[in-house]
């Protein structure tokens, strides 16, 4: 299903997408979009320290989340950025694009296939460590994301 949309994306929207990517660059270039860019940056930094300390406003009760399998589709703008290029490199960047995708969700099932003890020992301790730092990762990422935006802001200013 992904090279089906990667496929529509490259060769159907094409020209729509290029459009809409020049108007938002032509948009992103004004100074407001610098200013808006900084207190957005601020704004998550002040969010990250609660988050990466595990602060809560409202009380946790567990939820079962559905699976994000391999169905990530590919972003319009990783193919409207190769419009330049030669149809056979598009095609490329399309399917590679595809094959790491696919390969988050491939490599733990060939694993599990070839060993199946081994892999859930490794997973299991992957999880672990994930679970066991979580918040402080979550927090981390907002923190890295702020000072993306605080930065990208002031250049536009």
């Amino acid at each position: 299903m992904g090279v089906v949309v990667a496929l529509a994306v490259l060769f159907g929207l094409h020209d729509p997408v290029l459009a809409v990517i020049h108007r938002v660059q032509l948009a992103a270039s004004s100074s407001t979009v610098g200013h808006i860019q900084i207190v957005m940056g601020a704004l998550a930094l002040v969010v990250a320290a609660p988050i990466a300390v595990g602060f809560s406003a409202r009380r946790r009760t567990p939820m079962a989340m559905p699976g994000d399998g391999p169905s990530r589709q590919a972003s319009p703008t990783t193919f409207s950025r190769l419009s330049t290029r030669a149809l056979g490199t598009q095609f490329s960047a399309a399917a590679m694009y595809t094959v790491v995708a696919l390969a988050y969700a491939e490599i733990p099932i060939a694993g599990h296939v070839a060993a199946p003890a081994r892999t859930r020992a490794v997973m299991s301790h992957v999880h672990d460590w994930i679970m066991a730092r979580r918040r402080g990762m979550l927090g981390a990422i907002v923190a890295v994301l702020g000072v993306f935006l605080v930065t990208t802001g002031m250049g536009h200013v």
